[in-house]
C-alpha cells in the first residue's frame, strides 16, 4: 500500500536562497508517517489512547535535488517490513509533479507499550493484521514465454544438473522469498511445459510481444504492486544478485535493474505496477523493446558486479559450455 501526503513548501523552511533546509525533510516524513498510519486504520490518536508508540531508531536520508520555495511536494510512503516488534517505512518526495524523487528515506521503528518497553504487536491481532495488510508484498515473475528458436527446443524444459531450468528458477525464488507468489509468464498456453508445484501461469494478452507482454499480463492478472522479474534461462542467478537489488528497493520508483557497461539488463530486476500505463502505451504503439520502457520511466540502476548473474543460455553451444563449468 502506498499512501500520499501533500505538503506546501513554507518560506520559513528555506535558507536565504529559497532552498528547503535539509532538517525540514524529517518533519515531512513524520507528517507522511501520520498519514500512513491513518490510511492503515491505526492513527496516532488511537495509539496514544493505548499508550503504544513506534519510536524511530534509525533514519537513512538521501537527497537528489533541491526543493525550492514556492512549491508543493508529495511524499509517498510504503511499509517494507512488519515483524512483531519491528517496522520499516520508505519515503519518496516529489516536487510539483516531478517524474523522479528529489529525496528518499527509510525509517526503522520498534514498538513500545505503556511501560515504554518493547512490544510485540502480533499480540494485538486486530491491529497487527491491519499493519500486515499494508506491507509491500512482492511477487515473482519468471519469464518463460519465448520461442527458444536458437536453442531448438523449449529452454524452460532444458535440464541442468537434473532439473529443468524452469524448476531451477522456481526453486531459487522459493528459497529467496518463501511466502511470495510465483507466476510464470508463458506467452501462450501451448508454450508452457509442465507447471511446477506452487506456481501459476499468466498468458500474454497480446501474442509475441516479448518480456514486456509478460509484464503487462502479470500486472493485470495478479494484482501485485511489486514484482521480482527474472528470465527462465539464468541458471547462475544467486542470492547476492537479489540482495544487492533489494538494498535499492526504497529507491525503486518504477523499476530497479542492473546495467552492464551502461546498458540495461532488463530481465532481472524489480518492477512496480506504476509501469503498467507506460507498458500499455508502448505496446499499443507496436514497441516491444524493454530498453524503450526503461528509458521512459523512473528507473533505478545498479552497476552489475558479476556478469554470471545475468548469463543467459540461448544456444546448444552455450548450454554445453555451462554444463562443463558446473
Amino acid at each position: 500500500m502506498l499512501s500520499e501526503s501533500h505538503i506546501d513548501v513554507r518560506y520559513p523552511d528555506c535558507d536565504p536562497m529559497g532552498i528547503v533546509h535539509h532538517a525540514v525533510y524529517p518533519i515531512w516524513y513524520e507528517i507522511a508517517r501520520m498519514d500512513f498510519f491513518s490510511a492503515v486504520g491505526y492513527p496516532y490518536e488511537a495509539m496514544n489512547k493505548e499508550g503504544i508508540n513506534p519510536p524511530m531508531v534509525n533514519l537513512n536520508l538521501q537527497y537528489a535535488a533541491p526543493v525550492r520555495y514556492p512549491g508543493h511536494v508529495t511524499v509517498r510512503t510504503a511499509c517494507t517490513l512488519c515483524q512483531g516488534k519491528k517496522l520499516e517505512l520508505r519515503y519518496a518526495v516529489y516536487q510539483d509533479g516531478s517524474p523522479r524523487p528529489v529525496a528518499t528515506a527509510t525509517s526503522f521503528h520498534i514498538w513500545t507499550g505503556p511501560d515504554m518497553k518493547s512490544l510485540d504487536m502480533s499480540q494485538k491481532p486486530e491491529i497487527y493484521q491491519k499493519l500486515l495488510s499494508a506491507v509491500e508484498q512482492p511477487g515473482v515473475l519468471i519469464l518463460a514465454g519465448g520461442r527458444s528458436t536458437r536453442m531448438g527446443r523449449d529452454k524452460a524444459a532444458v535440464s541442468v544438473q537434473g532439473k529443468t531450468m524452469l524448476q531451477r528458477a522456481v526453486d531459487f525464488w522459493h528459497g529467496m522469498l518463501p511466502h511470495a507468489p510465483i507466476y510464470i509468464a508463458a506467452g501462450q498456453p501451448e508454450h508452457l511445459p509442465q507447471l511446477p508445484e506452487g506456481t501459476k501461469a499468466v498468458y500474454d494478452q497480446l501474442p509475441d510481444r516479448g518480456p514486456m507482454g509478460g509484464l503487462q499480463a502479470a500486472f493485470r492478472e495478479t494484482g501485485c504492486e511489486l514484482l521480482w522479474v527474472s528470465a527462465v534461462d539464468m541458471p547462475l542467478l544467486g542470492q547476492d544478485a537479489v540482495s544487492l537489488l533489494e538494498k535499492k528497493r526504497c529507491h525503486c520508483e518504477d523499476a530497479c535493474i542492473f546495467t552492464r557497461g551502461g546498458r540495461p539488463e532488463p530481465l532481472l530486476g524489480l518492477y512496480r505496477s506504476t509501469c503498467l500505463p507506460r507498458i500499455d502505451q508502448l505496446l499499443a504503439q507496436g514497441e516491444n523493446r524493454m530498453s524503450s520502457l526503461l528509458s521512459s520511466m523512473r528507473t533505478t540502476t545498479v552497476p552489475l558486479p558479476n556478469q554470471d548473474w545475468v548469463r543467459n543460455v540461448n544456444t546448444p553451444d552455450e548450454l554445453n559450455q555451462l554444463l562443463t563449468e558446473l
